[in-house]
């Protein structure tokens, strides 16, 4: 697998999509922040990559990565802003190590006036990626760079929406499934295939193991692709640990997210080490 290619064919296939029922802007920071991403699968998904000018393109399949990490879709100041899965800007800043511009693309998005972009200048702090981050540096005993040595994170779906309100109301992509403003199960299901074969994608080809569903939007996406990947005997033994989404509308303490994260993934056998 090429993951620097797929990535962009299966960015540009999101870009095609119509607008859901009741959002009228749609980010995908896929392409507007294509180089921080990049940078970001160059740094921490070890592959033998080559000079294709003006980028660096992945020429072999990605190295072994037990662990995924998976949450629902970019948060407004998190990897709306930085390009990287649960990417607050300070962490986001750590794992690139340089500042990575936004995209003259980003010029062609229909932004909303409340949910802007600034990239890696945003000094919003991104409560939910700084918790994930946190607990998870715990877990592995050291920091975000410690953590991707072991796990791929990601998104299952790339885009964030905002509605035409004022504020630019947040809008997750589960809603689109249930009763409600933004329920468009066409839309849904279309999304659903585009994120699905790239989620099968990345499992397959980093042998992962274990998913580290954050939320339980990813939990249930991470075992229909469980599913349909043992129907097929590819992966069998893939396992799919539920964690509880660190924001700080469900946990309480950064503190406490920590302590959650490290007792289920004991309970299910899946500390750091088990793959080594």
């Amino acid at each position: 697998m090429n993951l620097v290619q797929e990535t962009r064919v299966f960015s540009d296939a999101l870009n095609r999509l119509p607008l859901p029922a009741g959002v009228s802007h749609v980010y995908n920071p896929l392409a507007y922040m294509r180089r921080a991403h990049e940078r970001y699968l160059e740094r921490f998904v070890p592959c033998m990559y080559e000079q294709v000018a003006p980028r660096t393109i992945l020429t072999t399949a990605p190295s072994p990565r037990p662990y995924l990490i998976l949450g629902m879709n970019p948060g407004p100041w998190g990897m709306v802003q930085t390009g990287v899965p649960f990417g607050d800007v300070a962490t986001a800043r750590s794992l690139l190590l340089y500042d990575t511009p936004p995209e003259p693309e980003l010029e062609r998005v229909k932004l909303h006036p409340n949910r802007p972009v600034l990239g890696l200048a945003s000094a919003r702090r991104e409560a939910s990626g700084e918790r994930l981050w946190g607990g998870l540096s715990q877990v592995w005993a050291g920091g975000p760079a410690d953590v991707l040595r072991d796990a791929f994170a990601m998104n299952y779906c790339p885009l964030a929406y905002f509605a035409g309100d004022e504020q630019g109301t947040n809008v997750t992509p589960d809603a689109f499934a249930k009763s409600g403003p933004y329920r468009d199960r066409e839309y849904a299901k279309a999304l659903d295939v585009l994120c699905s074969k790239y989620l099968k994608q990345i499992i397959e080809a980093m042998d992962t193991r274990v998913v580290l569903a954050v939320g339980r939007y990813a939990e249930f996406k991470a075992r229909m692709v469980q599913a349909a990947l043992r129907a097929s005997s590819t992966r069998p033994k893939l396992q799919v640990v539920y964690l509880t989404h660190p924001s700080p509308l469900v946990t309480r303490s950064a503190e406490q997210w920590a302590e959650m994260a490290q007792s289920t993934m004991k309970a299910a056998g899946v500390l750091p080490g088990r793959f080594s």
